[in-house]
C-alpha cells in the first residue's frame, strides 16, 4: 500500500473534523453514573480468577484520579483525546481493509461526525460509559488492524499480535464483547478456503471462554434466544433504522441496503468487505438484544449500545459513498459531496440541539461542585454534614467527599437521604457544620439551601430544650 505525501493530510483533516464537532466534550460535567468510578471500592482488583467485567474503568481511576484529582476538564479533556485517537485508528482501517484513500477518508468522515454512534457514549456526561465501553475501542480497532494485516500478508506474528490485543481487551472491559462480529466476518470476506476457518472461529472461542463463565451471558444460550425470543427479529430491525438514522421504517432502511449491495455487486472486493459489515452490524445489534434488550428495544436517537456498530454503518456506506465517487459523471460526484454535507450539517444541527437540551444539568452540577469548593476550607478542618443535590446522581456524594470533605465528615445525596432536621438533632449535629444545597427541578438550578436548613435546625433545638 503505497501512501503519498498529501495522503498523510487525510488523516489530519479526519481529526480537524472530529475535533471541531466534539471540541465541547472538555467543557461538560459528570451527570448520571458519571461518577460513579470514584469511589474506593471502585478502584479495588479481584483476583485474576474473578476479574470484574469493568477492570478498564478501575485501572483508569487508579491511575487518572490521584493525577486529575477534580478536575472533570481534565478527565473529559482525555476522552476527546480517545475518542480522536478512534477516529484515526478507523481510518487506518478502513485505508487497509480497502486500499482506497478515498473510501477510508469517507467511512472515517461518517464514524467522526455520528451523532448516532457517538453522542451517548461521549457527549451526554456519562464518563462511566466511556471508560467501561468507549475507551476500549483503540485497543479493538488495533486488533483489527493486525489481523488485517495478518490476512494480507500471512506472516503468523501480525495474528498473534491481534489475538494478544483481542484478549487483553476482553480482560480489560467485558464491553469488548461487542465488538466480536466484525472480528468474525471482516476475515470471513476473505476466505478462499475452509481450512483458513480457524482464523475468525479463534477470535469466538477465546471470548467465550474468557466471558461464557463469568455471570456476565445470560444462562439462555444465544440460539435458543434467537429461535425463541419474538421480540427478537422486530428488536434487531428497529435498531437498524435507528443507528442507520436516515428511514423511519425497517421496510425502507432494508431496502436502502438491498440496493446498495446491488449497486456495488460487480465490485467483488468491496461487495465482500459491504457483506461483512452488514453482517457484523446485524451481529452487534443481535448481541444489544442478547445481552441488554430493555435498553436498546425503541430507541430512536443516540446510543452507548450504537457505539461498536456505527463502526460497520460507517465502514458499509464509506465504502458506497467512495465507490459512487469514482463514477465518470460529474452528476454523481455532486451528489455524494452534497449527500456528504447534508450529513455533516443534520449531525451537527442534532448534537447542537441535544447539547442545548441538556445544558442545564451540566450547569447544575458545574454550580453545586463550585458551591462545595468554595466550604471546602471548612469541611476539611471539621467533620460536616453536607448534602448535595439530586443533580449530581447516586455516586456524587462520594466524589464530593473524596475532594472536598474531612475523613470524618458525611456527604448525602438528597433523594438518596433526604434531609431529616429531627435525625440530625438526635444526633446532636451543630448547625455551623450543617451544608445543603437543593436541586429545584422546576427552574433545573441548584439553591443553597444551607442558611435556612441551620435555621430550621436551631429551632429544633430551641423547641428540645423547652
Amino acid at each position: 500500500m503505497k501512501i503519498s505525501k498529501l495522503e498523510l493530510l487525510l488523516p489530519i483533516i479526519i481529526l480537524i473534523i472530529s475535533w471541531f464537532t466534539w471540541k465541547h466534550i472538555p467543557t461538560l460535567q459528570f451527570i448520571g453514573e458519571g461518577y460513579q468510578y470514584f469511589g474506593v471500592w471502585n478502584w479495588q482488583i479481584i483476583g485474576l480468577r474473578s476479574l470484574p467485567h469493568d477492570l478498564f474503568a478501575r485501572l483508569a481511576s487508579i491511575v487518572l484520579v490521584p493525577i486529575f484529582r477534580q478536575n472533570t476538564y481534565l478527565y473529559m479533556s482525555f476522552v476527546l483525546l480517545v475518542m480522536l485517537l478512534a477516529d484515526l485508528l478507523f481510518y487506518l482501517f478502513v485505508r487497509a481493509a480497502t486500499n482506497n484513500k478515498n473510501i477510508a477518508l469517507l467511512a472515517a468522515f461518517l464514524y467522526s461526525i455520528s451523532f448516532v454512534g457517538k453522542y451517548d457514549m461521549f457527549s451526554n456526561g456519562g464518563y462511566q460509559y466511556f471508560l467501561q465501553r468507549g475507551a476500549l475501542m483503540p485497543i479493538l480497532l488495533t486488533s483489527l488492524i493486525f489481523l488485517d494485516q495478518y490476512i494480507k500478508k500471512e506472516r503468523i506474528i501480525f495474528y498473534l499480535v491481534s489475538i494478544s490485543i483481542y484478549i487483553s481487551a476482553i480482560f480489560l472491559g467485558f464491553f469488548s464483547s461487542w465488538f466480536l462480529p466484525i472480528m468474525f466476518f471482516y476475515p470471513l470476506s476473505y476466505l478462499k478456503s475452509i481450512k483458513k476457518l480457524w482464523i475468525p472461529v479463534s477470535y469466538v472461542v477465546i471470548n467465550f471462554l474468557i466471558v461464557g463463565s463469568s455471570g456476565f451471558v445470560p444462562e439462555t444460550s444465544l440460539l435458543k434466544f434467537i429461535l425463541n425470543d419474538p421480540n427478537f427479529i422486530p428488536g434487531v430491525l428497529s435498531q437498524l433504522v435507528s443507528v442507520t438514522a436516515v428511514f423511519k421504517s425497517s421496510a425502507s432502511t432494508l431496502l436502502i441496503y438491498a440496493i446498495a449491495l446491488i449497486l456495488i455487486r460487480r465490485e467483488k472486493r468491496f461487495f465482500g468487505l459491504m457483506l461483512a459489515f452488514l453482517f457484523a452490524l446485524m451481529g452487534m445489534l443481535t448481541i444489544n438484544m442478547y445481552l441488554n434488550a430493555s435498553a436498546v428495544k425503541g430507541i430512536i436517537n443516540s446510543s452507548r449500545y450504537f457505539y461498536y456498530p456505527y463502526v460497520c454503518v460507517a465502514g458499509f456506506w464509506g465504502i458506497f459513498l467512495g465507490h459512487l465517487f469514482y463514477s465518470k459523471r460529474l452528476l454523481t460526484k455532486l451528489l455524494v459531496i452534497g449527500f456528504v454535507i447534508f450529513i455533516f450539517i443534520t449531525n451537527y444541527q442534532a448534537l447542537q440541539k441535544a447539547i442545548q437540551t441538556h445544558s442545564w444539568n451540566h450547569e447544575a452540577n458545574r454550580s453545586a461542585l463550585a458551591i462545595i469548593a468554595s466550604w471546602s476550607k471548612e469541611l476539611k478542618k471539621t467533620p460536616s454534614y453536607v448534602y448535595v443535590p439530586t443533580s449530581l446522581g447516586p455516586y456524587g456524594a462520594t466524589f464530593a467527599y473524596n475532594f472536598y470533605s474531612h475523613p470524618e465528615g458525611e456527604f448525602f445525596e438528597e433523594r438518596i437521604h433526604p434531609l431529616d432536621i429531627e435525625e440530625l438533632t438526635k444526633k446532636g449535629v451543630a448547625p455551623q457544620r450543617l451544608y445543603v444545597l437543593h436541586f429545584d427541578p422546576q427552574k433545573q438550578i441548584v439553591v443553597d439551601k444551607t442558611k435556612e436548613s441551620r435555621a430550621l435546625l436551631i429551632e429544633s433545638y430551641l423547641w428540645q430544650n423547652k
